[in-house]
């Protein structure tokens, strides 16, 4: 068990939006998320993956999509 409660990485990310910005930007050039994130901005869907885009933010099975460069920060 965690000594502390789990964050969702969206209530962080809610109050900022240079970060929200950032992310836009930077979906299309990462590795994990780039083909993702262009497929669905093409109003296009994933087969058999749970992404939706909202806000312009990508989310998998609920939860935000954070970039390979900004894991370690959030964690």
């Amino acid at each position: 068990m965690l000594s502390r409660p789990i964050i969702n990485a969206s209530t962080i990310l809610k109050h900022n939006l240079v970060l929200h910005e950032s992310y836009i930007e930077q979906y299309a050039q990462d590795i994990d998320f780039k083909d993702v994130y262009a497929t669905l901005s093409q109003g296009k869907q994933v087969e058999e993956l749970d992404y939706h885009i909202k806000d312009q933010l990508l989310y998998h099975c609920g939860k935000l999509c954070i970039l390979q460069t900004e894991r370690v920060k959030i964690i």
